[in-house]
């Protein structure tokens, strides 16, 4: 593996640092040892990627694309972590380069060993779940915040967890799982419907987090509490209004791959990539690496028992979340509706 040079100073120590983070969790032994074993080899650097930096409880983190694999070779880990708050980018550039480096490189290597088809891996939702799943485990084993909603949300329910990211972005909205892969026109068709009805059911999304910023205002002229309880509320629905122009913008680019792919599906070569895929998810190959991602939920659902998730940065004690703010709300119109227009 090569570290790429780069102008800013800083780069080198901070990706040597979280490679030895990785290389000191019991799953990133593991995966690096196979990592030599399948003779696979990259380039990781860093490099400008799609996000931003945000603030959470008043520590900054990255928010949006935090790294990418590229064909087959190049590893780049968003340059925004050079700037993010400096204990809590080490852990998450550890998981991101995990993720990416072991679950998308690795397996791409590995795909060529056995001659497997690399048009098939990226149809392949478990191609995904794997770089995931890796990430979580190093996360875990370096003692992260179990912050994740994604990691919960797997653990609970695989198949739940991967129709909601087929849904959000357009990656993902084309790929499937085995029986997905085998015939995937239907899987797609129910795909569109149920993004459609996602996206028509955003603006009310949108909506009820514009009227938490009302409540806030309130609550403090109102009933004279102190702007400073609602910090933390405030600061996740403005993170979430940030970020929310390119969650609908995505939601259309996830409707219209959709139907590029399933028009592209009723040509020739679609229908001959059709047969590919069907003989693809009919292989050893799939059904190991299946065995794989079992083998990966099993060891993090081991890590994580009797657990719940944590904040990535904990508010201080007195700040108000979501829950005690909707109570405050209902209590309010139901004492005082004349406050509500009621």
């Amino acid at each position: 593996m090569k570290l790429k040079e780069d102008a800013d100073p800083r780069a080198a120590a901070v990706l040597r640092r979280a490679l030895s983070d990785v290389l000191r969790t019991p799953t990133g032994q593991e995966v690096a040892a196979d990592f030599v074993a399948q003779n696979a080899s990259a380039e990781v650097r860093f490099d400008k990627l799609d996000g931003t930096l945000i603030s959470v409880n008043g520590r900054k983190v990255v928010s949006g694309i935090r790294g990418e694999a590229r064909n087959g070779s190049v590893v780049a880990i968003n340059r925004l972590f050079l700037d993010a708050d400096p204990e809590l980018a080490s852990r998450e550039m550890a998981g991101t380069l995990a993720h990416e480096l072991f679950g998308h490189i690795l397996e791409e290597q590995r795909a060529k060993n056995a001659d497997f088809p690399l048009a098939a891996l990226h149809r392949y939702r478990g191609d995904e779940a794997n770089g995931r799943l890796i990430g979580w485990l190093v996360r875990t084993e370096l003692g992260a915040p179990l912050s994740d909603g994604g990691m919960w949300g797997y653990l609970k329910d695989p198949e739940a967890f991967h129709k909601s990211l087929a849904l959000i972005d357009p990656y993902y909205a084309l790929t499937f799982g085995p029986d997905g892969l085998a015939d995937p026109v239907p899987v797609l068709r129910a795909r569109l419907e149920q993004s459609r009805r996602r996206r028509e059911s955003m603006d009310e999304t949108d909506i009820d987090m514009r009227k938490w910023r009302f409540v806030i205002e309130h609550f403090v002229a109102e009933h004279k509490m102190e702007r400073r309880r609602f910090a933390s509320v405030g600061e996740d629905s403005d993170n979430f209004l940030e970020e929310y122009s390119s969650i609908k913008r995505e939601a259309g680019e996830v409707e219209e791959d959709i139907r590029k792919r399933i028009e592209f599906y009723g040509t020739p070569e679609g229908r001959e990539a059709l047969r590919k895929l069907s003989e693809a998810s009919r292989s050893e190959h799939l059904r190991a690496f299946e065995r794989r991602l079992e083998r990966y939920r099993t060891r993090l659902a081991m890590e994580t028992r009797g657990r719940k998730r944590e904040a990535l940065v904990p508010p201080p004690p007195d700040q108000i979340d979501f829950d005690a703010l909707e109570k405050l709300y209902q209590d309010d119109v139901r004492d005082n509706p004349r406050h509500w227009g009621l």
